[in-house]
């Protein structure tokens, strides 16, 4: 798996060096996220997501971009009252693939397809960590997402995105699913 994702890289990195109609790309921000089907709510799980992606422009207003990132993701719930506490952490690398229409001068639509790889989760309460045989989450996350980016200028964006898992990432207790809001600052070379 290293392997590809390093392959997956190296290959973006060419694109946007060796053709006219790519660009590459340094993508960072925070994620606000919660776990549907853990019996709480709130975007209370806050993380730092980034990555590096390449562009290819097929005019002025049309774009495809493969995007290689680190992605939070998780539930946190603390009830001092009742003196609970709740936390899934989840840490993915993504390869989002997503395409962007300009709608304005500086205002892109985007939406598209993402699959992660689970790299680790810890899921720990008010006694202590969950033994993770218990709460099994499955290797591989595939979301659809959309959003709305803004350039400041022409190499610099930001932009929000909405994301949700297609397949659920839980199922041994009840299917959970991750359900996120992205902000991100862009910087394309």
């Amino acid at each position: 798996m290293r392997f590809f994702l390093i392959s997956c890289f190296l290959t973006l990195i060419s694109f946007s060096v060796y053709s006219q109609g790519f660009r590459g790309g340094i993508s960072g921000g925070l994620t606000a996220t919660q776990v549907d089907g853990d019996k709480y709510g709130g975007y209370r799980k806050v993380g730092v997501q980034g990555g590096v992606y390449s562009k290819y422009y097929f005019d002025d207003k049309a774009a495809l971009s493969f995007k290689l990132r680190y992605m939070p993701k998780g539930s946190y719930q603390n009830d001092e009252k009742q003196h609970y506490f709740f936390k899934i952490s989840l840490h993915y690398i993504e390869l989002p693939v997503t395409f962007s229409y300009r709608i304005y001068e500086k205002l892109d639509v985007n939406a598209g397809l993402s699959l992660g790889w689970l790299l680790k989760y810890k899921v720990e309460d008010s006694s202590g960590q969950v033994a993770n045989n218990r709460l099994s989450y499955k290797k591989t996350d595939i979301n659809v997402f959309g959003g709305i980016s803004y350039y400041l200028t022409e190499h610099i964006s930001v932009g929000l995105q909405y994301a949700y898992s297609l397949l659920p990432i839980n199922t041994k207790l009840r299917p959970q699913y991750n359900n996120m809001l992205i902000a991100t600052a862009n910087y394309e070379f």
